[in-house]
């Protein structure tokens, strides 16, 4: 899959900033978005739309790696830590 495009679904503190922005994927595995409407924040194209992150709560998950996505997912990685330290 490689580098993909995200595209907000939903308002969420994790991806402040960052619609339009690319993301580094890994593998093309995805859950199907019929299950996770209700907790999907962003999707991305791979052929269709899929899901490339979900939050409920507190807990946040994504299907790419911020951590190999540059400057992107250095931002992503700020807001994760501006969350944390809000509710602590």
């Amino acid at each position: 899959m490689q580098w993909n495009q995200i595209q907000l679904q939903n308002d969420s503190p994790l991806l402040r900033g960052l619609e339009g922005e690319w993301f580094y994927f890994v593998h093309s595995y995805a859950a199907e978005q019929n299950h996770l409407e209700s907790t999907t924040i962003a999707t991305c194209t791979y052929g269709s739309s899929v899901i490339a992150a979900v939050q409920k709560g507190l807990i946040f998950g994504t299907q790419f790696h911020p951590e190999k996505s540059g400057k992107a997912g250095r931002l992503l990685l700020q807001n994760f830590l501006k969350i944390c330290e809000r509710t602590t």
